[in-house]
């Protein structure tokens, strides 16, 4: 379990190069706030033997907003504990709820693990279609 610190902070970008570089992270999972403090945390499960259809990938699982609540309690019930697990052991691709990023990709952005704004960025890619850099724009 880490904060959402550790996924992007400059001060530990290098070792998550050396992570992604050697292909050992499989998941992130964001986790509801519902301990003590209502910090978020995220799950990092690692696997040194991914499936040949997960490698070169990360998968991120937006699990935070799964949880009940009973007055002052917040919970999460065995079905969304199920359905967290499914998504993660079958490799299911849900929206804005799960989904692969790549390596290459997270390469790009610096190795910044904040995949959670990859994507909305692919919700955004969906809705209005393949964009283009203003740069892009601009030059021509």
């Amino acid at each position: 379990m880490v904060s959402k610190s550790v996924l992007y902070r400059a001060n530990t970008s290098d070792i998550r190069k050396a992570v992604l570089k050697d292909d050992i992270l499989g998941e992130i999972i964001a986790l509801p706030k519902i301990e003590v403090g209502n910090n978020q945390k995220y799950r990092m499960i690692f696997n040194n033997n991914k499936e040949k259809e997960r490698k070169n990938k990360v998968q991120l699982i937006k699990g935070k907003e799964m949880f009940k609540e009973d007055g002052r309690d917040k919970y999460i019930t065995g079905e969304m504990i199920n359905t967290i697990v499914d998504t993660y052991k079958n490799g299911k691709h849900k929206g804005e709820f799960s989904q692969f990023i790549t390596i290459e990709e997270i390469e790009r952005h610096n190795w910044d693990l904040n995949g959670f704004e990859y994507l909305k960025m692919e919700a955004i890619k969906k809705e209005f279609g393949d964009m283009i850099k203003l740069k892009d724009v601009l030059e021509k």
